[in-house]
C-alpha cells in the first residue's frame, strides 16, 4: 500500500511538472507580446499575476485539477496578447515617427530637433508616461527637455522648452500600488501634437516597488542626492520628481498642501479624492491654486482658468456627489482646442464619496471666496 501511494504521488508530481512546463511555454509567448507592446498589453498584468500565484499554490498543494485550470486559462491568453500587440503595432505604423515642439508646432516633423552633444544627461532606461502614453527616455538639455521612444518602427520625440512649463506637480495617490505621479502642465499654446490630439499635460508615473531611475550624465555636472545611484535608500517617486525638476528647469515641484488655512487633506490625508471622469476612475487633487486629475485624462485646472464650480447631488442621500468644473473661453479657441473638444468645456468629477463632502465644501469656501464675484471659482460653488 505504501509503495502504491508513493507511485501515485510520483505520478501526480510528474503530471504537475509537465503541466507547469506547458504553462511556462505559454507565459513566455505572452511575455514576448508584452515586450513588443508593453502599454497595449498592460491590462493582462493583473491576470497574469493572479495566475502565477494560483499556479504556485496549486503546485504546492499537489492539486492536479487546479494546475490544469491555470494551464488552460494561460493558453487562452496567448492569442489575446498577440492580438493586442498586433493592434498596437498597426496603430504605431499609422501614426509614424514624430517630433513635436511647442508653441505652434504645426504639422508633425520627422526630425529630432537636437544633437547628441547638446544633451546634458538622460535617464538610463525609459520612464512610464500616462500622457503622452508610452515609455520614454528623458533627455535634459540646457533650455529644454525631450521625451524619446525608440522601437522597431522608428523613433518618436517630443521636445518641451523650459519657458513653456506652466506648473510641475508631485502627487501621491496612496493607492495599492503606491503610485507616484509627476505632472507637467504646459502653456496652452505650447501643447504637444500627439497623433491627432493636442496634449498640454504630461504625466510621468512610477510605483512604490519600481526601481529608482538611473541617470547617464554626458557632461560634468552635480546631481541631486535623490538621483545618486550609490544611495541605497532612494525612493522611486523622489528620484522621478528630481529628474523632472532638472529636466523642466523648475527649482522645486509643487506638492499638495494638506494642512493650513487653504490646505485640503481629504479622508486619506494625501490631498485627493477618488473620482470618475466619464468612464475613467482616477484621483482628483485639490490644490491651493486649482485642481489636478490623474491619470485619464491628465488635467491641471488652475482657478485662473475656471469660470464656474458646482457641487451636484450634494444635498441628496446617496453615497456620492459630483463636482462640475467649467473653464473660461470657447473650446474652439487656442492651441489646446482638440483636448478641450474631446472632454467638453466642463469637466464632471463624478461619484466622489460623501465622506469627502464636508472637506470639499470647506476647501471651496477657503480657496474660492477670495476670487470675488465674476472670477473663477466665485460662482455657484454650492450649485445643485
Amino acid at each position: 500500500a505504501s509503495r502504491g501511494w508513493q507511485r501515485r504521488a510520483a505520478s501526480s508530481r510528474d503530471r504537475i511538472a509537465s503541466m507547469s512546463h506547458m504553462a511556462e511555454t505559454s507565459l513566455k509567448q505572452i511575455e514576448a507580446a508584452r515586450q513588443l507592446a508593453p502599454e497595449a498589453t498592460a491590462c493582462l498584468r493583473p491576470v497574469l499575476e493572479t495566475l502565477y500565484r494560483h499556479g504556485q499554490n496549486a503546485s504546492a498543494a499537489g492539486d492536479d485539477a487546479a494546475v490544469q485550470f491555470g494551464v488552460d486559462v494561460t493558453e487562452k491568453l496567448v492569442p489575446v496578447a498577440a492580438a493586442l500587440a498586433a493592434k498596437a503595432a498597426k496603430s504605431a505604423n499609422a501614426e509614424g515617427p514624430a517630433t513635436a515642439e511647442g508653441p505652434g508646432a504645426g504639422p508633425v516633423q520627422h526630425t529630432r530637433g537636437f544633437a547628441d552633444d547638446e544633451i546634458l544627461c538622460s535617464t538610463a532606461s525609459p520612464v512610464s508616461f500616462a500622457s503622452p502614453r508610452g515609455k520614454f527616455v528623458v533627455h535634459c538639455l540646457r533650455d529644454r527637455f525631450a521625451l524619446e521612444s525608440t522601437t522597431g518602427k522608428g523613433t518618436t520625440t517630443y521636445v518641451v522648452r523650459h519657458e513653456h512649463v506652466r506648473r510641475l506637480l508631485y502627487l501621491q495617490r496612496g493607492d495599492s500600488n503606491d503610485t507616484k505621479d509627476v505632472l507637467v502642465s504646459l502653456a496652452p499654446d505650447a501643447a504637444l501634437t500627439v497623433g491627432k490630439q493636442s496634449v498640454a499635460t504630461l504625466l510621468a508615473q512610477c510605483r512604490g516597488k519600481d526601481k529608482p531611475i538611473e541617470i547617464v550624465a554626458r557632461r560634468e555636472m552635480g546631481l541631486d542626492p535623490r538621483l545618486e545611484s550609490g544611495e541605497a535608500s532612494r525612493d522611486p517617486g523622489e528620484a522621478l520628481v528630481a529628474m523632472m525638476e532638472m529636466a523642466s528647469g523648475v527649482a522645486k515641484a509643487t506638492r499638495p498642501k494638506t494642512s493650513g488655512s487653504k490646505g485640503f487633506a481629504g479622508v486619506g490625508g494625501l490631498g485627493c479624492v477618488k473620482a470618475n471622469v466619464k468612464f475613467n476612475q482616477g484621483f482628483l487633487f485639490c490644490l491651493t491654486d486649482g485642481f489636478a486629475f490623474v491619470d485619464r485624462p491628465a488635467l491641471y485646472l488652475p482657478f485662473d482658468d475656471l469660470a464656474d464650480l458646482q457641487l451636484a447631488r450634494a444635498e441628496g442621500v446617496g453615497s456620492s456627489f459630483d463636482l462640475i468644473v467649467s473653464r473660461v473661453g470657447s473650446p474652439e479657441s487656442g492651441r489646446g482646442a482638440a483636448e478641450s473638444r474631446s472632454q467638453g468645456d466642463a469637466f464632471e468629477f463624478a461619484n466622489i464619496s460623501r465622506e469627502e463632502l464636508d472637506g470639499v465644501r470647506r476647501y471651496l469656501a477657503k480657496n474660492c471666496s477670495e476670487k470675488g464675484e465674476g472670477e473663477a471659482g466665485g460662482k455657484n460653488a454650492e450649485g445643485d
